[in-house]
């Protein structure tokens, strides 16, 4: 399970990240260019509400009788791994489900909103809202039956970050 902390960059764990059975990833973030430190094989991706607008973006047009319909260059914007979405704006599901060709791409909300380890990462994390990160992190732990890898759940070492929202040399919240 890889987040997307800037941790990542700490090590060139590129190789043992893709030396996994299966590696799920989040939203849209990149691997080429970056992987040495994040691997670049994406087995599944979670995408919450914004990832999943943003796909939408280059992929299809919402018409005026507010349709869906996808743009003609649908079949190069849309991921071709194994998806799994985080939202929970039906229209948006809807509608990058019918453009992506995805219309079996599951919703984790309805499916894990209510799981009990959820429940416990919700408790932990109040007043945070739960990211696609514990969605990914509650499925793996639901799926694999000997062990879960973690990498760029972090916001890095204690000396060298400020705070989750820090940028520049002291630390950054994403790798990318």
């Amino acid at each position: 399970v890889v987040g997307s902390s800037g941790s990542l960059l700490d090590g060139a764990l590129g190789r043992e990240i893709d030396g996994h059975d299966i590696v799920l990833r989040f939203n849209n973030a990149p691997t080429v260019g970056y992987d040495a430190f994040v691997g670049s094989r994406s087995d599944v991706r979670i995408l919450n509400s914004h990832a999943t607008a943003a796909i939408l973006q280059r992929c299809a047009v919402i018409t005026k009788q507010g349709l869906c319909e996808p743009t003609p260059n649908v079949s190069q914007c849309c991921p071709r791994v194994h998806l799994v979405l985080n939202s929970g704006r039906d229209p948006i599901v809807d509608c990058f489900r019918r453009a992506c060709g995805k219309p079996t791409a599951p919703n984790v909300l309805p499916l894990l909103g209510k799981h009990t380890l959820v429940d416990v990462f919700t408790k932990r994390l109040e007043p945070l809202s739960i990211m696609s990160g514990i969605y990914g992190l509650v499925s793996a732990l639901l799926l694999c039956s000997r062990e879960v890898n973690l990498y760029g759940f972090s916001t890095g070492t204690a000396s060298r970050v400020r705070s989750p929202s820090s940028r520049g040399p002291m630390g950054q919240y994403h790798y990318y």
